[in-house]
C-alpha cells in the first residue's frame, strides 16, 4: 500500500498516515513550507514509511512512455475482481486465504 500527497496541505499528509495500511508507505509530494500535524503513534504502531521526493529524476516522461510494457505484470498482481458490495467477501478472501489471494480489485459501476 502506497499513499501519495501531491498536494502539500498538512492536514493531507495528516490523513493519509492515518489512511495507510500497516507496512504501507506515505509519499509527500508538497512544497509546503510548514509545519504538519502527523499522528507518531499511528507512524510506529503501522511501521509506514515516510518519504518525500521532489521528481526531480527527470524520469517521468521515459517512465509514462515504458509503462505499458509492464502491464501484464499488473495483471498477474490481481487474483480476484468483484463489485464493490462484495466488499466483504473480499476482505476475507484477503484474510482467509493469503496465499492465493493477491491483490483484489473492487468495483464500481459497470
Amino acid at each position: 500500500n502506497v499513499v501519495f500527497d501531491a498536494v502539500g496541505i498538512p492536514s493531507i499528509l495528516s490523513e493519509a498516515v492515518h489512511i495507510a495500511s500497516v507496512a504501507g508507505r506515505v509519499v509527500s509530494m508538497g512544497f509546503a513550507n510548514y509545519p504538519a500535524d502527523i499522528p507518531l503513534l499511528e507512524i510506529s504502531s503501522k511501521e509506514l514509511g515516510i518519504y518525500g521526493t521532489r521528481l526531480q529524476t527527470k524520469k517521468f516522461t521515459e517512465v509514462i512512455q515504458d509503462f505499458p510494457m509492464f502491464l501484464d505484470n499488473v495483471d498477474k498482481m490481481i487474483s480476484h475482481v468483484m463489485p464493490y458490495s462484495e466488499f466483504r467477501h473480499a476482505f476475507a478472501l484477503l484474510e482467509d486465504n493469503r496465499e492465493k489471494t493477491g491483490k483484489v480489485v473492487l468495483t464500481f459501476g459497470d
